[in-house]
């Protein structure tokens, strides 16, 4: 926890730091100096990765404070932490490019929680949105998905009432630390969630709401669900920033036409031109994503269908019997898995096909229950 709460020290630098030391405690012995010695910000940044967004470093609380400090706080305000690798963390959230160190949740999350689609959109909600996105949000809890959404004005706020008056889970995604709630009047919302979901963040408490945070936990927000629906958003929007979250993480977007002309519109319009799933009914999420909600599918995909990238999954899903390529894709798969138990990037590398072929699958063998996956987010074989 100290590790992850200290400036400059994001998802990407936190796991190069551990990764060099062996531990977040032997890397925060180490130091800056020997950090920066063995260049860990330069690798960190040559993944891609990001230290961490603007608004937080200029938000986060000065000083520097413990590991058992920041527990202490979380659990004086009724929040439980969860950090990498340990029960309890969404396995969904492990297969994105940045999962977060550590999480701080009040309430509790299910296994079936993975099972979730967010619903995002605009602050400056229609009439049409609101009950856009109460529906559909209703829809989706009647269906037994978990919605995920971050408890700002407009859809986020509908969106979540939906699910609660449906009788279904939902998961709130703050943006600043658990010792407040942003915007304040949509606390008694928070607490609401609480008792039969979760609020979660990661910021560490006394993090105020500045701007930059917003846009940094639209990732947690997407790599929470199966997919994201965005039901009215501008062209340039936190809601849209979410959409492209969930595409880089390999998950489905869903986008609810409006009327032509309206900025509220915009977004979703521009979405759908770029490939993403009209949707007009919660029950299409399920249709669309029959391949994933089967009963008995444990771990986080970190595979597509294909709604805004170039790849479809499907021309990838040959598998033993199908053609050359797919024999070959099953048989250096099996050889790699046979080796020892890894993640979807790691078994690419081995057998030396994208990570959209070898996720692809994994998902039938899961099906077929040849594979079975782990909470840290390796894949191994089932023994026969």
């Amino acid at each position: 926890m100290e590790l992850a709460a200290l400036p400059g020290v994001g998802p990407k630098v936190y796991r190069c730091l551990v990764e060099a030391f062996g531990g977040a405690r032997e890397a925060l012995a180490a130091g800056p100096d020997r950090w920066r010695a063995l260049r860990i910000f330069a690798a960190a940044a040559s993944e891609g990765g990001r230290a961490e967004p603007k608004g937080r470093r200029r938000g986060a609380p000065a000083g520097r404070r413990t590991g058992e400090e920041l527990l202490g706080v979380a659990e004086e305000l009724g929040w439980t932490v969860l950090t990498w690798g340990e029960e309890g963390y969404p396995p969904l959230l492990l297969h994105t490019p940045e999962p977060p160190p550590v999480l701080y949740l009040r309430g509790s999350m299910v296994r079936d929680d993975w099972r979730a689609i967010a619903v995002v959109g605009t602050r400056r909600a229609s009439a049409y949105g609101r009950y856009q996105a109460e529906r559909l949000a209703g829809e989706l809890a009647a269906e037994g998905l978990t919605v995920v959404s971050g408890l700002a004005r407009g859809i986020d706020e509908t969106a979540h009432r939906g699910a609660l008056e449906a009788g279904g889970r939902t998961l709130a995604v703050l943006g600043c630390g658990p010792d407040r709630v942003y915007p304040p009047e949509n606390a008694p919302l928070a607490e609401e969630i609480a008792e039969s979901g979760a609020v979660l963040t990661e910021f560490p408490p006394g993090t105020p709401p500045l701007p930059g945070n917003f846009l940094w936990r639209n990732r947690v927000i997407a790599g929470l669900a199966l997919g994201t629906v965005v039901v009215e958003a501008g062209e340039r929007s936190g809601a849209l920033n979410t959409a492209f979250h969930a595409n880089d993480a390999g998950r489905e977007v869903f986008a609810v036409p409006g009327e032509v002309g309206r900025p509220g519109s915009a977004g979703c319009h521009l979405l759908l031109r770029l490939g993403a799933t009209l949707l007009e009914h919660g029950g299409q999420v399920k249709e669309s994503l029959a391949h994933l909600l089967v009963p008995g599918l444990s771990f986080g995909p970190v595979w597509r269908r294909g709604p805004i990238a170039a790849a479809d999954w499907r021309s990838t899903e040959a598998g033993e019997e199908g053609g050359e390529e797919g024999g070959a894709l099953a048989g250096k798969l099996r050889h790699a898995l046979r080796e020892a138990p890894a993640r979807v990037e790691e078994l690419a590398s081995r057998a030396g096909f994208p990570v959209s072929a070898v996720a692809a699958q994994l998902v039938l063998w899961e099906l077929e229950g040849k594979v079975r996956g782990y909470a840290d987010g390796r894949v191994a074989l089932v023994p026969r």
